[in-house]
């Protein structure tokens, strides 16, 4: 008798946490990552430990627009390849990291991945956040 009520007890815990959980803003495994706020600019940039040297443009290019004032964002998020949810929600094409996405609120403003040139990607992300 004693051992079934540990069971229940045990059981009916289980599922208050999951009912809980689920409640929870944030708490579910959609994959978004980023904030909805309408004029907050939130940079997310899907990264390939593989293909890390590609990456380099990008963070470069990001630096040249905040050091000379043309660029700034309310939160600059990166995610593994490896981050399944995230791809899928995001619709990444796997083959092309490295991958930037920018986005003010909730409309997505730009979307670079793969190879690109330095001044390309500057002048990609300058006219995508005026």
């Amino acid at each position: 008798m004693k051992q079934r009520h540990i069971v229940f007890t045990i059981s009916f815990s289980a599922i208050i946490l999951i009912a809980i959980f689920s409640l929870i803003p944030g708490s579910t495994t959609t994959g978004k990552s980023h904030s909805s706020e309408s004029s907050q600019i939130v940079l997310i940039l899907f990264s390939d430990e593989n293909k890390l040297a590609k990456e380099r443009v990008y963070y470069n290019a990001i630096q040249h627009l905040q050091t000379n004032d043309l660029f700034s964002f309310h939160e600059f998020i990166f995610k593994e390849s490896t981050d399944r949810r995230s791809v899928s929600y995001y619709d990444v094409d796997v083959d092309t990291f490295p991958c930037l996405l920018i986005y003010k609120g909730e409309e997505e403003v730009l979307r670079l991945s793969g190879k690109q040139e330095f001044e390309q990607v500057v002048r990609d992300i300058h006219q995508s956040i005026k």
